[in-house]
C-alpha cells in the first residue's frame, strides 16, 4: 500500500488532468507486471488471502480507496470531475461490493 500511496502523490505532483493521473496509475501496473513476471500471481493469491479474512481486508480497501479518492477530489479541486451526476452506486453499497 506504500507504494500506492507513493505513486498517487508522485500523480498529484504532476500538472496532468485525473483522466491522465488514473492512466498513469494503471500503467504503472502494466509496467510491474512486465518487469515481474509473477507479479499478477503474487498479488492475487495475496488477495484471495486477504480478502478472506475480513479484518485485513476492510482497512485494506478503505486505504486504497482513500489513495484513489485522493485522485477524484484533486480532479473536482481542478475542475474536470464532474460532481452534478448520480453514479447509481450507494456508498455503502459500493463498500460492500
Amino acid at each position: 500500500m506504500a507504494n500506492l500511496t507513493a505513486l498517487i502523490d508522485q500523480q498529484l505532483a504532476l500538472p496532468l488532468s485525473t483522466r491522465d493521473r488514473i492512466r498513469k496509475v494503471f500503467e504503472d501496473v502494466i509496467r510491474s507486471t512486465e518487469r515481474h513476471p509473477g507479479y499478477l500471481k503474487v498479488v492475487t493469491a495475496e488477495l484471495e488471502t486477504v480478502l478472506a479474512r475480513p479484518e485485513v481486508s476492510a482497512p485494506r480497501s478503505a486505504l486504497s480507496h482513500a489513495q484513489l479518492r485522493r485522485l477524484v477530489e484533486a480532479g473536482i479541486g481542478q475542475g474536470d470531475v464532474r460532481t452534478d451526476h448520480e453514479s447509481g452506486v450507494s456508498p455503502v453499497r459500493a463498500a460492500t461490493r
